[in-house]
């Protein structure tokens, strides 16, 4: 299944947008690996996601912590990156036996966690930046905006 990318995953933020563009390529990678199955090549997407992987979640964990964003916050981000990484690590290990049925785990995962981490958590810490430059601080109120419409918290949706 691809994911189709759009302005709902856009964050406002240069850096954690692209990079979560570049996560959505290699999802979108592993899923038309899958579509004419060799184990060589779901093994390659997997490690090239694995990779991207953690270095995308140190990226917005540095995000945070520079702007010293409310340590809930940063907590959470961390608990939810920490339980991401050990189910990729659980999948890797089963990668080299089970390729196949590991790779559409990885994909059910990837999708999981861009809809559910990637639209909440880190549409929170978008709007939890500091609004330094004027197109910053529009971009920043777009975000605050989508999480109070994902919480009810009040604006149009």
């Amino acid at each position: 299944m691809l994911i189709h990318w759009g302005q709902r995953f856009e964050t406002g933020i240069t850096e954690i947008d692209r990079e979560h563009r570049h996560l959505v390529d290699l999802t979108n990678s592993l899923s038309a690996s899958l579509e004419k199955p060799e184990p060589h090549i779901l093994q390659s997407v997997f490690m090239q996601l694995a990779g991207y992987i953690c270095h995308h979640l140190v990226s917005e964990e540095t995000l945070a912590a520079h702007h010293r964003v409310d340590a809930a916050l940063q907590q959470r981000l961390q608990q939810e990156h920490q339980a991401f990484v050990a189910e990729i690590g659980r999948l890797q290990k089963k990668m080299e036996s089970d390729p196949v049925h590991t790779a559409q785990a990885l994909q059910a995962c990837l999708t999981d966690f861009i809809n559910h981490h990637v639209l909440v958590t880190d549409f929170e810490l978008a709007a939890a930046l500091p609004k330094e430059h004027p197109q910053r601080h529009h971009e920043a109120s777009e975000a605050e905006h989508r999480v109070r419409t994902l919480h009810g918290v009040g604006g149009k949706s």
